[in-house]
């Protein structure tokens, strides 16, 4: 997503828009759809993406 939706969000807090970084989280849910596409990827795929 991109920054100025954070900032917004942020502003509609009520708090500083320079303060954007605290209103960035990441689900459970998030991460769970990275760790389930991460374990379907090959290992030689998951290397090359690692080490590049």
């Amino acid at each position: 997503m991109p920054v100025a939706f954070y900032k917004e969000k942020q502003a509609r807090r009520g708090t500083s828009e320079r303060t954007f970084v605290q209103s960035i989280d990441i689900s459970l849910a998030e991460i769970g759809v990275f760790g389930n596409t991460r374990a379907r990827v090959g290992s030689l795929i998951d290397q090359a993406h690692t080490l590049s």
